[in-house]
């Protein structure tokens, strides 16, 4: 039986095998790429391959943009484009103007550190003995409006620091036309052949 490395993927937990046997796979090595290892995985949980074969090759292109700190601005920029703001997930904050939100397409680095783009709940002693009673939530480092072109950082950095954007650039995918090169529908918004092989196919494991 040839040797090989796959990785299959069941409630979270990644698992590396290197051998396979009809339904059997053995010589693992568990929690693969910092996944939790349970305890037992109930029967008839979903098994998917994940392995490097069944990827789609895909790559982000990223686009670097550094400003100064004045000191006085929280706001950074202006840039050549609008950061889009994300409807993702719950947002609260007590420092950061209501119109403003999460941003999900671009990274931020102050003085080589990189902010957090989601607010953060921590526990302070000085609120009481206990979590979450004496929990605390810390807003988010840095904020869009999905408007303007800036950035609005939550701490304004001292004059002299560097700031860093880093923009994130996916491709998007579109179903084939007939007469041009796409008809302007994503694979995504789609129930072509090609997008339901992608979205729901399933695979044999390699042997």
């Amino acid at each position: 039986m040839p040797y090989t490395i796959g990785i299959i993927e069941i409630n979270g937990e990644r698992i590396e095998y290197m051998k396979k046997t009809n339904n059997v796979l053995s010589q693992l090595r568990r929690g693969v790429n910092g996944t939790a290892i349970k305890e037992t995985h109930a029967q008839d949980s979903l098994v998917a391959d994940v392995s490097p074969n069944e990827n789609i090759p895909y790559s982000d292109t990223q686009e670097r943009i550094d400003f100064v700190s004045d000191g006085s601005s929280a706001l950074i920029g202006p840039l050549d484009f609008v950061p889009s703001k994300s409807n993702f997930g719950s947002w609260t904050a007590s420092t950061i103007p209501a119109d403003y939100g999460r941003c999900d397409t671009i990274e931020i680095f102050v003085g080589g550190k990189r902010l957090r783009k989601t607010p953060l709940t921590v526990y302070d002693e000085a609120l009481g003995p206990v979590s979450p009673g004496a929990d605390k939530e810390i807003d988010a480092e840095f904020a869009v409006d999905g408007v303007n072109p800036y950035i609005r950082l939550t701490e304004v950095p001292t004059a002299g620091t560097r700031i860093t954007v880093i923009k994130r650039t996916g491709t998007t995918w579109y179903d084939k036309g007939t007469t041009t090169a796409t008809t302007g529908v994503t694979l995504l918004e789609n129930s072509t052949p090609i997008s339901k092989f992608i979205a729901a196919r399933t695979t044999s494991l390699p042997e």
